[in-house]
Protein backbone atom coordinates (compact mmCIF):
# COMPACT_ATOMS: atom_id res chain seq x y z
CA UNK A 1 0.00 0.00 0.00
CA UNK A 2 1.40 3.32 -1.03
CA UNK A 3 0.22 5.14 2.07
CA UNK A 4 0.85 8.20 4.19
CA UNK A 5 -1.21 10.05 6.74
CA UNK A 6 -2.48 13.59 7.20
CA UNK A 7 -3.47 14.72 10.68
CA UNK A 8 -6.41 17.13 11.14
CA UNK A 9 -7.26 18.27 14.66
CA UNK A 10 -10.46 19.76 16.07
CA UNK A 11 -11.15 20.81 19.67
CA UNK A 12 -14.60 22.07 20.71
CA UNK A 13 -15.19 22.67 24.39
CA UNK A 14 -14.64 19.18 25.75
CA UNK A 15 -14.78 17.63 22.29
CA UNK A 16 -11.46 16.60 20.82
CA UNK A 17 -11.40 15.19 17.31
CA UNK A 18 -8.39 13.71 15.56
CA UNK A 19 -8.75 13.10 11.83
CA UNK A 20 -6.19 10.82 10.18
CA UNK A 21 -6.09 10.88 6.39
CA UNK A 22 -4.26 8.08 4.60
CA UNK A 23 -3.45 7.96 0.91
CA UNK A 24 -3.15 4.81 -1.16
CA UNK A 25 -3.64 3.55 -4.65
CA UNK A 26 -6.90 1.70 -5.23
CA UNK A 27 -5.04 -1.16 -6.85
CA UNK A 28 -3.22 -1.57 -3.57
CA UNK A 29 -6.16 -2.36 -1.33
CA UNK A 30 -6.12 -5.39 0.96
CA UNK A 31 -6.52 -8.71 -0.82
CA UNK A 32 -8.28 -11.62 0.88
CA UNK A 33 -6.54 -14.91 0.05
CA UNK A 34 -8.07 -17.84 1.87
CA UNK A 35 -7.18 -17.47 5.55
CA UNK A 36 -4.87 -14.48 5.09
CA UNK A 37 -5.20 -10.83 4.15
CA UNK A 38 -2.31 -9.18 2.30
CA UNK A 39 -2.14 -5.39 2.25
CA UNK A 40 0.33 -3.17 0.41
CA UNK A 41 0.91 -0.54 3.08
CA UNK A 42 3.45 1.82 1.55
CA UNK A 43 6.03 2.54 -1.12
CA UNK A 44 8.77 5.08 -0.44
CA UNK A 45 11.88 6.14 -2.34
CA UNK A 46 14.96 7.08 -0.31
CA UNK A 47 17.05 9.41 -2.43
CA UNK A 48 20.08 9.28 -0.14
CA UNK A 49 20.39 5.52 -0.72
CA UNK A 50 18.78 5.32 -4.16
CA UNK A 51 16.51 2.59 -2.81
CA UNK A 52 12.74 2.03 -2.87
CA UNK A 53 11.10 0.31 0.09
CA UNK A 54 7.78 -1.52 -0.39
CA UNK A 55 5.95 -2.63 2.77
CA UNK A 56 3.29 -5.33 3.03
CA UNK A 57 1.21 -6.41 6.03
CA UNK A 58 -0.06 -9.98 6.26
CA UNK A 59 -2.79 -10.93 8.70
CA UNK A 60 -3.43 -14.66 9.11
CA UNK A 61 -6.07 -16.72 10.85
CA UNK A 62 -4.57 -19.29 13.17
CA UNK A 63 -3.72 -22.05 12.70
CA UNK A 64 -2.21 -21.41 9.28
CA UNK A 65 0.08 -24.45 9.05
CA UNK A 66 2.86 -24.24 6.50
CA UNK A 67 1.39 -21.37 4.51
CA UNK A 68 3.38 -18.90 2.46
CA UNK A 69 2.55 -15.99 0.20
CA UNK A 70 4.04 -15.04 -3.15
CA UNK A 71 4.51 -11.59 -4.70
CA UNK A 72 4.62 -11.75 -8.49
CA UNK A 73 7.54 -9.91 -10.09
CA UNK A 74 8.18 -9.11 -13.71
CA UNK A 75 11.38 -9.78 -15.61
CA UNK A 76 12.65 -6.34 -14.62
CA UNK A 77 12.92 -7.41 -10.96
CA UNK A 78 16.09 -9.48 -11.07
CA UNK A 79 18.12 -10.69 -8.11
CA UNK A 80 20.64 -7.89 -8.52
CA UNK A 81 17.81 -5.31 -8.19
CA UNK A 82 16.81 -6.56 -4.72
CA UNK A 83 18.68 -5.52 -1.59
CA UNK A 84 18.37 -8.89 0.14
CA UNK A 85 20.18 -7.69 3.26
CA UNK A 86 17.43 -5.16 4.05
CA UNK A 87 14.49 -7.14 2.64
CA UNK A 88 12.54 -9.76 4.55
CA UNK A 89 13.72 -13.31 3.93
CA UNK A 90 12.34 -14.83 0.73
CA UNK A 91 12.95 -17.42 -1.97
CA UNK A 92 12.59 -17.04 -5.73
CA UNK A 93 9.84 -19.31 -7.10
CA UNK A 94 8.13 -20.00 -10.45
CA UNK A 95 4.77 -21.27 -9.12
CA UNK A 96 2.02 -20.14 -9.08
CA UNK A 97 3.97 -17.44 -10.96
CA UNK A 98 7.48 -16.00 -11.04
CA UNK A 99 8.08 -14.05 -7.89
CA UNK A 100 9.23 -13.80 -4.28
CA UNK A 101 7.97 -16.32 -1.71
CA UNK A 102 7.61 -15.32 1.94
CA UNK A 103 6.82 -17.68 4.82
CA UNK A 104 3.84 -16.79 7.03
CA UNK A 105 4.91 -17.38 10.63
CA UNK A 106 2.82 -14.95 12.67
CA UNK A 107 -0.76 -13.82 12.95
CA UNK A 108 0.14 -10.25 12.04
CA UNK A 109 3.49 -9.28 10.49
CA UNK A 110 5.17 -6.90 8.08
CA UNK A 111 7.29 -7.81 5.07
CA UNK A 112 9.79 -5.46 3.45
CA UNK A 113 11.06 -5.42 -0.12
CA UNK A 114 13.96 -3.08 -0.89
CA UNK A 115 14.74 -2.42 -4.55
CA UNK A 116 17.67 -0.58 -6.12
CA UNK A 117 16.58 2.69 -7.74
CA UNK A 118 13.24 4.46 -7.90
CA UNK A 119 10.24 2.23 -8.63
CA UNK A 120 6.63 2.97 -9.51
CA UNK A 121 3.79 0.79 -8.27
CA UNK A 122 1.39 -1.11 -10.49
CA UNK A 123 -1.09 -3.96 -10.19
CA UNK A 124 0.65 -7.32 -9.85
CA UNK A 125 -0.22 -10.85 -8.80
CA UNK A 126 -0.26 -12.10 -5.23
CA UNK A 127 -0.94 -15.61 -3.95
CA UNK A 128 -1.28 -17.57 -0.71
CA UNK A 129 -0.52 -21.29 -0.67
CA UNK A 130 -1.40 -23.62 2.21
CA UNK A 131 -2.47 -27.23 2.60
CA UNK A 132 -2.42 -27.88 -1.11
CA UNK A 133 -4.72 -24.94 -1.84
CA UNK A 134 -3.66 -21.88 -3.84
CA UNK A 135 -5.48 -18.56 -3.65
CA UNK A 136 -4.57 -15.77 -6.08
CA UNK A 137 -5.43 -12.11 -6.47
CA UNK A 138 -3.89 -8.74 -7.34
CA UNK A 139 -2.09 -6.13 -5.26
CA UNK A 140 0.28 -3.21 -5.68
CA UNK A 141 3.82 -4.22 -6.53
CA UNK A 142 6.93 -3.12 -8.42
CA UNK A 143 5.89 -2.03 -11.91
CA UNK A 144 7.97 -2.92 -14.96
CA UNK A 145 7.44 -1.17 -18.28
CA UNK A 146 3.78 -0.60 -18.95
CA UNK A 147 0.97 0.94 -16.98
CA UNK A 148 1.47 2.23 -13.47
CA UNK A 149 -0.36 4.57 -11.12
CA UNK A 150 0.44 6.00 -7.71
CA UNK A 151 -0.76 8.67 -5.30
CA UNK A 152 1.09 10.58 -2.60
CA UNK A 153 0.81 13.62 -0.34
CA UNK A 154 2.89 16.63 -1.44
CA UNK A 155 2.05 18.80 1.56
CA UNK A 156 -0.60 19.25 4.21
CA UNK A 157 0.38 16.36 6.44
CA UNK A 158 -0.91 18.22 9.49
CA UNK A 159 -4.15 20.19 9.18
CA UNK A 160 -6.05 21.90 11.98
CA UNK A 161 -9.59 23.19 12.43
CA UNK A 162 -10.62 26.29 14.35
CA UNK A 163 -12.32 25.54 17.66
CA UNK A 164 -16.09 25.30 17.07
CA UNK A 165 -18.25 27.09 19.62
CA UNK A 166 -21.58 25.76 18.41
CA UNK A 167 -23.34 25.01 15.16
CA UNK A 168 -21.98 26.41 11.90
CA UNK A 169 -19.48 25.74 9.11
CA UNK A 170 -15.87 25.32 10.17
CA UNK A 171 -13.33 25.10 7.31
CA UNK A 172 -9.96 23.57 8.15
CA UNK A 173 -7.08 26.02 8.55
CA UNK A 174 -4.91 24.20 6.01
CA UNK A 175 -5.21 22.15 2.84
CA UNK A 176 -3.72 18.92 1.53
CA UNK A 177 -2.12 18.56 -1.89
CA UNK A 178 -2.24 15.13 -3.51
CA UNK A 179 -0.04 14.08 -6.41
CA UNK A 180 -1.24 11.41 -8.83
CA UNK A 181 1.28 9.89 -11.25
CA UNK A 182 -0.18 7.74 -14.00
CA UNK A 183 0.97 6.42 -17.35
CA UNK A 184 -2.58 6.79 -18.71
CA UNK A 185 -5.48 9.20 -18.41
CA UNK A 186 -9.07 8.56 -17.40
CA UNK A 187 -8.27 7.51 -13.84
CA UNK A 188 -10.72 8.08 -11.00
CA UNK A 189 -10.16 9.49 -7.51
CA UNK A 190 -12.34 8.36 -4.63
CA UNK A 191 -12.28 8.21 -0.86
CA UNK A 192 -13.59 6.10 2.00
CA UNK A 193 -14.07 6.75 5.71
CA UNK A 194 -13.24 4.66 8.76
CA UNK A 195 -14.41 6.16 12.06
CA UNK A 196 -13.69 5.47 15.71
CA UNK A 197 -15.79 7.50 18.16
CA UNK A 198 -16.27 7.59 21.95
CA UNK A 199 -19.23 6.03 23.72
CA UNK A 200 -22.45 7.89 23.05
CA UNK A 201 -21.27 9.51 19.83
CA UNK A 202 -22.97 8.92 16.50
CA UNK A 203 -20.79 7.54 13.71
CA UNK A 204 -23.44 8.58 11.19
CA UNK A 205 -23.41 12.17 12.44
CA UNK A 206 -19.62 12.45 12.38
CA UNK A 207 -19.52 11.11 8.82
CA UNK A 208 -22.26 13.52 7.73
CA UNK A 209 -20.74 16.70 9.16
CA UNK A 210 -17.27 16.02 7.72
CA UNK A 211 -16.79 17.28 4.16
CA UNK A 212 -13.94 16.84 1.67
CA UNK A 213 -13.70 19.48 -1.08
CA UNK A 214 -11.61 18.93 -4.22
CA UNK A 215 -10.33 21.73 -6.41
CA UNK A 216 -11.08 21.08 -10.08
CA UNK A 217 -8.62 18.74 -11.83
CA UNK A 218 -8.28 16.64 -14.99
CA UNK A 219 -7.46 12.93 -14.84
CA UNK A 220 -4.69 13.09 -17.45
CA UNK A 221 -1.58 11.00 -18.03
CA UNK A 222 1.55 12.23 -16.30
CA UNK A 223 1.59 14.03 -12.95
CA UNK A 224 -1.50 15.78 -11.58
CA UNK A 225 -1.59 17.75 -8.34
CA UNK A 226 -4.93 18.06 -6.55
CA UNK A 227 -5.74 20.51 -3.77
CA UNK A 228 -8.04 19.12 -1.09
CA UNK A 229 -9.73 21.12 1.66
CA UNK A 230 -11.91 20.03 4.57
CA UNK A 231 -14.84 21.45 6.50
CA UNK A 232 -17.11 20.55 9.39
CA UNK A 233 -20.75 21.48 8.86
CA UNK A 234 -22.34 21.26 12.30
CA UNK A 235 -26.05 21.78 12.87
CA UNK A 236 -27.60 22.54 16.22
CA UNK A 237 -29.23 19.11 16.16
CA UNK A 238 -25.79 17.49 15.75
CA UNK A 239 -24.31 18.74 19.02
CA UNK A 240 -26.06 16.12 21.16
CA UNK A 241 -24.46 13.40 19.00
CA UNK A 242 -20.94 14.72 19.67
CA UNK A 243 -20.11 14.08 23.33
CA UNK A 244 -16.76 14.78 24.90
CA UNK A 245 -13.98 12.45 23.80
CA UNK A 246 -11.47 11.65 21.10
CA UNK A 247 -12.72 10.99 17.58
CA UNK A 248 -10.60 9.40 14.86
CA UNK A 249 -11.57 9.55 11.20
CA UNK A 250 -9.37 7.76 8.68
CA UNK A 251 -9.95 8.94 5.13
CA UNK A 252 -8.52 6.74 2.41
CA UNK A 253 -7.99 8.46 -0.93
CA UNK A 254 -7.79 5.95 -3.76
CA UNK A 255 -6.87 6.33 -7.41
CA UNK A 256 -7.75 3.67 -9.95
CA UNK A 257 -7.94 2.98 -13.65
CA UNK A 258 -10.37 0.81 -15.61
Amino acid sequence: MNATRVCLALVRRGLATLLLVSVLSAALAAEELGSVQVTHESTKYYKQWNLTRIVYRVRAELPFGDGYWVLETGDCVSADMVNEWASSGFDWVEEPFHGMQFEVTKRNEHFYVWLLGRWDVGSTGVAFVSGGETYTGTIGGPACEGGSISIEIVNGSYVTFPSPDGDGIYPANDETTLRVSSTSGGWALSEGLDLAVPDGASVETVARIFEIIYERFESAAGTTEIDVSYALVIGEEDLSDLPEGVYTITVTFAVSTD
